[in-house]
């Protein structure tokens, strides 16, 4: 398929793991973000792929974060807690990524990852965005894809 095709050109092996391309050299951007995790959303993966980007999102220096998933790895020289996509928190990259951990068989892994997200809510409110740090609320307060997706987050499985 198309999609298949697109994702395997994004695709490092020795890494295990996605990476966006440059438009303008072709060659993939070799730093790690949430992005990576992303084509778990986008169809089933091949079993050993979607198992290797489980490890990543797993690991303390990437993805450790006391409320996950930060946009970029904890350990990364672009970090910060509260700069635009460079460390926060999204509920909306969290949705997308529990949705594409349930299709591709890791069940548990999506189920800690959405009682995560809700207990971030429910501590910090329906913001933008969050600090994965301490939780601290950022961006606009009262966000609706955020109050959407934990609305569906609670309903999932009922």
């Amino acid at each position: 398929s198309k999609t298949s095709a697109a994702l395997d050109q994004l695709w490092d092996e020795q890494t295990g793991q996605y990476y966006s391309r440059s438009f303008i050299s072709h060659k993939l951007i070799e730093e790690f973000s949430v992005a990576s995790l992303l084509p778990l959303y986008a169809k089933k993966l091949d079993a050993s792929r979607a198992e290797r980007l489980v490890q990543l999102m797993q690991k303390p220096k990437w993805f450790g974060a006391k409320w996950p998933l930060p946009s970029v790895p904890l350990n990364s020289p672009h970090f910060d807690e509260f700069k635009y996509w460079q460390g926060p928190t999204w509920v909306n990259i969290n949705w997308l990524i529990i949705s594409g951990l349930q299709l591709n068989g890791f069940a548990e892994e999506a189920e800690n990852l959405k009682q995560k997200t809700i207990s971030l809510v429910e501590q910090s409110g329906f913001c933008e965005y969050f600090s994965p740090l301490s939780g601290e609320p950022a961006g606009a307060p009262d966000f609706t894809w955020t109050a959407a997706l934990t609305i569906d987050l609670l309903n999932i499985g009922k």
